[in-house]
Order: C-alpha cells, then structure tokens, then sequence
C-alpha cells in the first residue's frame, strides 16, 4: 500500500485556519490555472505547490518519505503574500507527529525561505519558499 503525499500535504495546508482565512479553497497543485476570458487572473490570495524536483524522497512510496515542497503564495502585494507565506510556515511546523489525510506526518520544516518574486509573463506578486515533510504509513 503506498502513501499519497501530495494528498496529506495539501490537507496540511487545507486544515490550518490561517492558511484557508487567508485563501478560502484557493490551493492549486502544480501552477495557478489559468483565469476566465473575462478574467484572465484567478482571485488572489492563493497558494500553488509541487515537489521540488531536488526533493530526496519519492513522492510515491510504500513506506515513507521526506518531501520537499515548492510553495508559492500568490497575491496583489508583497505584504499579503508574505502574510499568506507565514500562515503556510506556521501550519508546516505544527504538524509533527499528527495524521493528514491517513497519512503520518512525524516532521514539517521549512528548507529555504521566503523569497519575494514577480512573474515575469504575468507581473503576479508572489513569495516563494521550500517546506519538507516527513510521512510515513
């Protein structure tokens, strides 16, 4: 039986009333997707993530991993992304030794921290940062 990792870490994030006060259901894996034709930009603050392709575990395992995550908080300002950044933080530390999504998390750590960015196609604010986390069955 293997471990959905990308599933206890998006529950991480989805359970922690700072992160979802801040971004209501706005989590994305992966990139932001695209707005509407009327919209071409979702609602802000939101909050994309992915394993970082330098993460030392396996993001599909039978026994365990730890995981390091890209996460991007995405909003109108440098201040409210940096906001949405330190809720994420706060709800990443939290988590050891609790269960997301029936999966163990023993550990959650930030890796690098929080960097602020602009997209260079978009002109979006966002502040990125590297979070590991540690799952086992």
């Amino acid at each position: 039986m293997s471990i959905d990792t990308d599933a206890a870490f998006r529950a991480i994030l989805t359970s922690a009333s700072a992160v979802t006060n801040l971004v209501g259901t706005r989590v994305y894996e992966g990139y932001l997707p695209e707005g509407t034709a009327a919209n071409t930009q979702i609602a802000r603050p939101a909050i994309s993530y992915d394993v970082d392709p330098a993460s030392p575990g396996d993001d599909d395992t039978e026994a365990g991993a730890d995981i390091d995550y890209v996460v991007r908080c995405w909003a109108d300002t440098t201040v409210a992304a940096r906001g949405a950044y330190s809720a994420i933080k706060d709800a990443i530390k939290a988590v050891n030794n609790q269960s997301f999504a029936s999966v163990f998390c023993y550990e959650g750590r930030e890796i690098k921290p929080g960097r602020n960015n602009e997209d260079p196609e978009t002109g979006q604010t966002y502040c990125e940062a590297v979070f590991r986390v540690g799952f086992r069955l």
